[in-house]
């Protein structure tokens, strides 16, 4: 049973992740390039998580030497970034920002390598200092959110709307529905010492802390290399107004 539970929240974030692209059109383009670009670090990252966070149980595990990953990283990662760069293009177009209605490739290219060098950053950081790599990858991905932040300070209450509905939906999904139809998947996949005790309705807070600072990196980092050339040139015009 359990060799499905991978894939079956999987699913089920492929659902929410539809499910909003279906109620938010002037979003999809952002959902799109974002989930497709950040699709490739959930297998990078289980590099790490599987040997002092967690170890899953996949479908059809793919295995090179010590690194085991599987479809269901592909598709969890994809979901995550689309979303949370979903959820900030949302909360960010209500503030009174443009719409991304055409993506710009040198931006997207740009926010590819800044993903690189995060996932850099972070093995960086464990193999220098030992840290648990949820703690690691919380850590950059919110060192690097504050820095987008610092140089949009407009984009501040739009993330921290994001923050809040990303780590929502993630304690809702955990508690009501997958906890619920896999009563035992904590036990048999989380290394318990690797995480702080702390439960929000059962849910390690660690996952909290993960939707919390992915969600703080994913959707200022995309829309920030959208934005980039434009809003330096508006820099520029300004003064001279």
């Amino acid at each position: 049973m359990y060799e499905y539970a991978y894939a079956v929240g999987t699913l089920y974030g492929l659902a929410i992740w539809a499910l909003v692209y279906r109620l938010a059109p002037g979003s999809r383009q952002v959902m799109l390039w974002a989930g497709c670009l950040t699709t490739w670090m959930g297998p990078l990252f289980e590099y790490w998580n599987h040997r002092d966070y967690w170890r899953p149980e996949y479908f059809l595990p793919i295995r090179w030497g010590s690194w085991t990953f599987g479809l269901e990283d592909l598709l969890i990662s994809f979901v995550c970034g689309g979303l949370c760069a979903g959820f900030f293009d949302l909360a960010a177009r209500r503030q009174g920002e443009r719409e991304l209605a055409a993506i710009k490739p040198a931006g997207a290219a740009r926010f590819l390598l800044v993903l690189l060098a995060a996932f850099l950053a972070v093995s960086l950081f464990i193999s220098l200092f030992r840290c648990n790599s949820v703690y690691a990858t919380a850590g950059v991905a919110s060192a690097w959110g504050a820095w987008f932040l610092s140089r949009r300070p407009r984009w501040i209450v739009p993330a921290m709307l994001t923050v809040l509905l990303s780590g929502t939906l993630l304690l809702l999904s955990y508690w009501g529905f997958y906890f619920r139809v896999f009563p035992e998947v904590f036990e048999r996949w989380w290394l318990v010492s690797a995480l702080s005790g702390l439960m929000v309705l059962g849910v390690p807070v660690e996952e909290l802390l993960w939707a919390a600072s992915s969600s703080l990196f994913y959707g200022p980092a995309f829309r920030y290399y959208q934005d980039q050339g434009r809003q330096d040139f508006l820099s520029r015009k300004k003064p001279s107004q």
